[in-house]
């Protein structure tokens, strides 16, 4: 059976993400999340940081903009490549 379908995390809200908060907890960690790929991306390009964390870089690309939910697989491999991201339980 399929997994029923989801908005993506920027759902409403494209030009605001990420930077307005988001109004239900999950899309608010992922919110989180994004912010802080992006911190500790740095300059650096998506590519880049895709090439080192062995993600493709569209994949990242669509996770930054808020378009796509990361699995748990992206998720580790950026983490052992930044370090730690996840932003805990939101509340």
């Amino acid at each position: 059976m399929p997994r029923p379908s989801r908005p993506a995390p920027n759902a409403g809200d494209i030009e605001g993400w990420p930077w307005r908060e988001r109004p239900d907890r999950v899309s608010e960690t992922a919110r989180q999340l994004v912010l802080n790929i992006r911190e500790r991306m740095g300059e650096a390009s998506i590519r880049s940081v895709a090439r080192n964390a062995s993600v493709d870089h569209n994949v990242l690309r669509t996770v930054l903009a808020g378009e796509t939910w990361p699995d748990l697989v992206t998720i580790a491999k950026l983490e052992q490549s930044l370090g730690a991201l996840w932003p805990g339980i939101v509340r």
